[in-house]
Order: structure tokens, then sequence, then C-alpha cells
């Protein structure tokens, strides 16, 4: 057996019990993406994900508050409707976990301008359905400074493109409309485009109008498990080895 493959024996087992126990009381979730070349910035989104959501309703890792103002600029001016509103929804991070990369993914009865590709629910989307969901990355001239779409107006706490603890972001859905009247900032029942519709729960769930999807920030405390986790493996090999 090959050194790499002795190290991937003794230490993929701790790591993946390290990861299992870092995620568990995560909501994650998979999606698909398409890019459109033609609209806005490029998009890019990682097969898995966690999804934020309505505090109480979400897991206290990733709960959020959130609110809307009636109209905010125009961040992607080529497909600007100038007679429409660009709802300021405002994020409050309520979690006890930071994140980065976020994006917005709407959901089927919405639609926005600003958007970089569209995204889906990957178990939706492997099963052959064809997806038109609108997404961008929520992001600033700071995090992408290579973009010209920049939806992201504001940071409460640092303008690093890392969502903090008790942080609040601003951002703009241009144009936006939703065929059953629902908010902006109606980010209530988990799962990603058309699989935030089928969401069944003991109690009532209010609808979402879209979801924000995250890659969460490791914590210190848990790469030093993941550390400690690895280096006595790393021991085992080199006495397997000898």
């Amino acid at each position: 057996m090959s050194f790499a493959r002795k190290v991937l024996a003794v230490v993929g087992p701790l790591a993946a019990l390290f990861m299992w126990a870092t995620i568990a009381s995560a909501f994650q979730t998979a999606v698909e993406h398409k890019d459109d070349p033609n609209h806005c910035d490029p998009l890019f989104i990682p097969i898995k994900v966690d999804e934020l959501g309505s505090a109480g309703i979400f897991p206290p890792d990733e709960g959020i508050d959130h609110t809307f103002t009636q109209n905010g600029p125009t961040v992607c001016l080529p497909f600007d409707d100038p007679d429409m509103f660009n709802p300021t929804v405002t994020i409050f991070n309520a979690s006890t976990q930071k994140f980065n990369e976020l994006w917005y993914v709407a959901d089927p009865e919405t639609r926005i301008s600003n958007w970089d590709g569209v995204a889906e629910d990957f178990a939706i989307a492997s099963s052959g359905v064809a997806f038109d969901n609108p997404a961008f990355r929520i992001d600033a001239d700071y995090s992408d400074p290579g973009g010209v779409h920049h939806p992201l107006l504001s940071e409460s706490i640092t303008a690093n493109g890392i969502f903090e603890i008790g942080e609040a972001w601003e951002f703009v859905l241009q144009d936006y409309g939703n065929t059953l009247g629902l908010p902006p900032d109606a980010f209530y029942s988990p799962g990603v485009g058309a699989a935030s519709d089928m969401v069944v729960t003991t109690s009532p769930t209010p609808l979402s109008s879209g979801s924000i999807i995250a890659i969460p920030v490791p914590e210190p405390a848990g790469l030093l498990m993941l550390s400690l986790a690895i280096v006595p493996g790393l021991g085992i090999v080199r006495r397997v080895k000898k």
C-alpha cells in the first residue's frame, strides 16, 4: 500500500467524523447551477452549500433575521426596467456561524433582472426538469473586483465579504416581482428553487420568495480538532511504514 493510501486509511475516517460533527446541525442542501454569459456577471455555485433562513424555522447555526425597504439603486444597468422597484433586502446573521460566498436564488414564482445565471435543487435538476430560477452571488466591488454586478450595498461590521455573526448585509433585488405577492425578504421554507414549495412540516411554514445559500467559515477550534485528528494518524502511518 502506498504512503498516500495509508494516510487516507487512517486520517479519512477521523476527518469524516470531524466533518459530520461540525455540520450535524446544519441544513445542508445540494444545488445545480447554469451560468449565463450574456447576463450580468459569471455564476459559479458549489454543489454542496448551506441554506440560511428565518431564525426559529432554520437551525440555530443558520438562522437569519430579515427585512426590506422598497427602493434601492440599479446594480445591473443593461437589464434594468426603470418603471419597476429595486427592493433593498437586509439580512442579519442571527446564527452561531459566520459565512462567506453568499448567493441569492429566486423561487419559481419570483423574477428579478440582476441575475448571473440560474440554479435549482440538485435532485430536481438531476431528474431532467428544466429550471430558470434567477441566481446571483451577493458581492461588492471589494469582494469581486473583476465584476460589474455588485448587488451587496453594505456590511455593518467589516467590509470584507464575510457574513459575520451579528452582522447585517444589504443587497438589491433589481426589478423584483412575485406572482404570489410575497415580499422580497421571505426566507422561510427550506429548500432551494422548486424544492422550496415542496416542504411538508407538522406546522404551517410561510412560503419563501427566494433562498440565501452560503459556505460556512471553519472555526479555529474546529480546525484544531481536525489537526489533532490528523497528527496522531500520521504517527500511526509512520509506524506502519517502518
